[in-house]
Parts: C-alpha cells; sequence; structure tokens
C-alpha cells in the first residue's frame, strides 16, 4: 500500500510518542525551534499530562509520528493558548494532515478547556501559513516583528530578523469598555470590526492613581525577545518600564513587545509613556480572559523590513495601518 493510501490515527499524544514529534521537529528545524520544551521528551510529555500543553499527533498504519501540533498556554496572556508545534512528516505532506489535526486541537480547546480564543503566528517570509489560518477563521490581530531565530527563519545576513502575524479565533466574546489612544483607534476599530467584537470605547483623562503597576516580563533568550504585559497602570509605570528596558538590553534582545491593558482608564497616558520609550502600536489582542491588550513594540534601533513580509491579503488591512503608525523602516 502507497503513502497514498495510508490512514491516520488522530488522537492526543501518548507517552511514547513525544520521541517521534522530536524526530519530526528537529528534521525540520534541527535543534532551533524556539518551544524547548519539545527536546525534552518526557518533560514534553509531563505537561501535556498536566494540561499545560495539548499535544495531537496524526499516526499513520504502523503507529509512527505523521504529523503533530500542540496547544501551549502563556503566563502572560490567560484564558488564551497558541496553535504551535506544527510539523507533518515529508512523506505524508500533500495530504490535508495539518488541517485535519489542526481542527481537531481546536474542536479539543471547545470541548475541553475553558479559553476565550486560541491564537497561532504564521510566518512572514511565505503566505502558506497564513492562508491556511485564514481559511479556518483566524482574524489577524497584529504582527510581531524582528522576531526570529536561525532554524525559522531564511537570514540574507546576521543581522536579519524575520517577523509573524499574530491571528487570534475567538471562543467566545465579552462586552469590555476600552480606553483607546487617538492615535491607534483605526487599527483598534478595524480589528473589532473585523472579529465582531462587543467593545465600548471609552474616553479617557486624569492622574495616574498612586501605587504600583502590574508588570511581569518573560525573556526568550533563543529569540532574543522579551514580552512585557501591564495589566495595572500605576504612578511608577515610567520608572518600571524603563528598568525593563534596561533588562532586556542586558540579556542581548533584539526587540521587546509590550501589551498593554486598554481596559485600564490610564492606558492613553501610559501609550505616550511607552511611545516615547520607543514603542509603536502593532495590533490589538483580545483573546485573553482578563482583558483587552494594545500590542506595541520597540525595536531597539534594528530596522524593520516591511517590503520583505509577504502578507495574505485577507491580513493586508491590518498590516497597511500598522506600518502608517511606524513607517520609518524600509
Amino acid at each position: 500500500m502507497g503513502v497514498e493510501d495510508t490512514e491516520f490515527d488522530i488522537h492526543p499524544m501518548r507517552r511514547d510518542e513525544a520521541a517521534g514529534v522530536l524526530r519530526c521537529l528537529r528534521d525540520e528545524y534541527g535543534d532551533r525551534y524556539p518551544h524547548r520544551i519539545v527536546y525534552d521528551a518526557d518533560r514534553f510529555y509531563e505537561a501535556c499530562r498536566k494540561g499545560d500543553t495539548v499535544s495531537i499527533v496524526a499516526a499513520d498504519r504502523d503507529g509512527e509520528v505523521a504529523a503533530h501540533v500542540a496547544l501551549a498556554g502563556s503566563v502572560l496572556l490567560p484564558g488564551t493558548m497558541e496553535l504551535c508545534m506544527g510539523i507533518v512528516c515529508k512523506r505524508y505532506r500533500n495530504r490535508s494532515l495539518m488541517t485535519l489535526i489542526s481542527e481537531r486541537a481546536f474542536e479539543h480547546a471547545i470541548g475541553n478547556l475553558h479559553l476565550m480564543s486560541v491564537n497561532s503566528q504564521p510566518v512572514t517570509h511565505h503566505v502558506y501559513a497564513q492562508k491556511v489560518c485564514a481559511a479556518q477563521d483566524y482574524h489577524c490581530c497584529g504582527f510581531v516583528f524582528n522576531i526570529a531565530n536561525e532554524g525559522l527563519f531564511d537570514p540574507r545576513d546576521k543581522e536579519h530578523r524575520g517577523s509573524i502575524a499574530l491571528v487570534v479565533r475567538m471562543l467566545k466574546d465579552q462586552r469590555r469598555r476600552i480606553h483607546v489612544p487617538a492615535e491607534v483607534l483605526p487599527v483598534v476599530r478595524r480589528i473589532v470590526s473585523d472579529m465582531r467584537l462587543e467593545r465600548e470605547f471609552a474616553v479617557s483623562g486624569g492622574a495616574f492613581p498612586e501605587g504600583t503597576s502590574g508588570i511581569r516580563s518573560e525573556i526568550d533568550d533563543s529569540l532574543q525577545f522579551a514580552d512585557t504585559a501591564v495589566r495595572c497602570i500605576g504612578e511608577d509605570f515610567e520608572e518600571r518600564l524603563a528598568r525593563e528596558h534596561e533588562l532586556f538590553v542586558l540579556r542581548g534582545c533584539k526587540a521587546s513587545r509590550l501589551f498593554l491593558n486598554i481596559c485600564d482608564h490610564n492606558a492613553p497616558a501610559a501609550y505616550d509613556i511607552a511611545k516615547g520609550a520607543g514603542y509603536f502600536c502593532t495590533g490589538m489582542f483580545p483573546g485573553s480572559s482578563d482583558c483587552d491588550y494594545l500590542m506595541m513594540e520597540n525595536p531597539m534601533e534594528l530596522p524593520i523590513e516591511y517590503d520583505s513580509l509577504k502578507i495574505d491579503e485577507r491580513y493586508a488591512d491590518i498590516f497597511a495601518l500598522i506600518r502608517g503608525l511606524y513607517p520609518g523602516s524600509r
């Protein structure tokens, strides 16, 4: 029986399949895939057993792993999981396996997980992954520029950094009151309209409240990239943001992203501070269970190579609006 006739058993990953998943990923990405947990089969399976990660495999008639996809949680963004670690072994490509197991993972999320959304991060050096996401009703909510490692992108020189789209498939929605800086209203309104979200746009003003800001950061050393989530904005926001930036520089980060809670009425003032510190708006993430986040990024003096990015037509409007906010790169 040929490969084209093979039937597949799609199911949650079993303990003895973790090594097969690693083989598939290593064959494609070597040792540089950013989700490092997959390189430790026992630790990876344990994360799945505890529910921190959901792993779905397609096994062939011989029980070998033919394809894999996972849902991975985020400490910074509760209520969403990333559809990631997607791989189809080379001999089984062009069989729509990725679509099949991605849908199975989404069905698992609906039936078993209390999530607000599932997100995915298709690359922008080609449009194939973006087209797959768009066909499965993932809507673009922004971009992450200059996030890369040599295993995921094709660098043209030492300084080249790749970019990704951030796309979301909402499982449910809740009406929220958001405080959006005037400069980025077109971006946020476009995302809200495209996803048909229930949002009330509020007018903000006043001084920062006394007390400390609720800020948490994570650094991915393999990507040389930092994420910061700001859930509560206090009078120390500017000082805290500066301290975080100093840490990112010391750790060798090439870019950093900020998630700013726009359900906090102080968000517009915090936006102005972040913009003064080198950040610009890259979208809005509505898929977290605690609040909506304005996404901002500090490219840390590296150029964003807009003209080299390949964007699917269904995500092009958001891309154009965001590029207009930071047009200085090439």
